[in-house]
């Protein structure tokens, strides 16, 4: 994002987005140009489960700013893919971490979470797999001292390869 090539962004694993706005995140100190448009979304999940901002017809001026950012229609989905709309797809791997007693310890999300999300409803499964599929470049934060250490965030490489990216990661 520093380096201009990024005009806007969305962010899925926003636990604290604003009441009054649930697409404004507060980045806190984040080194991030204000130009830059940023939304955030607890979960992909959540955003195309029941009344959520991707699919609720109802929401479609709240939402409207989602919505282009990623190119969705409630009903279509994503356009056809061409080079003109092509993402950069990031990764943190501290969104999959569980924080306890403060952040004091933390622990991977266990594969039944992953499961949860991202495989065991289709919609979800295909929103990802076309995320990736726009993905002109994929970058992974492996952020251990965010996840507990370096086993913790191997942990979650391997889940996010097996869960989310069908083991097609070549990672070991």
């Amino acid at each position: 994002m520093e380096l201009g090539l990024i005009e806007s962004a969305v962010i899925f694993g926003v636990e604290d987005t604003c009441r009054h706005n649930p697409f404004d995140v507060d980045l806190g100190k984040a080194n991030i140009d204000p130009r830059i448009k940023v939304l955030g979304q607890p979960s992909s999940s959540s955003a195309l489960g029941h009344q959520g901002a991707l699919v609720d017809h109802t929401k479609a001026s709240s939402c409207s700013k989602l919505r282009d950012m990623l190119g969705w229609h409630p009903r279509d989905g994503f356009p056809p893919v061409t080079e003109a709309n092509r993402i950069l797809l990031d990764f943190d791997l501290d969104c999959f971490i569980v924080r306890f007693w403060g952040g004091e310890y933390k622990f991977p999300w266990p594969d039944e979470v992953f499961e949860g999300e991202y495989s065991d409803d289709l919609r979800v499964k295909g929103f990802m797999d076309e995320l990736i599929n726009r993905a002109g470049l994929v970058t992974i934060a492996r952020e251990p001292s965010h996840c507990g250490g370096d086993e913790k965030s191997d942990q979650v490489l391997h889940r996010l390869n097996q869960f989310i990216f069908d083991g097609k990661l070549s990672i070991d």
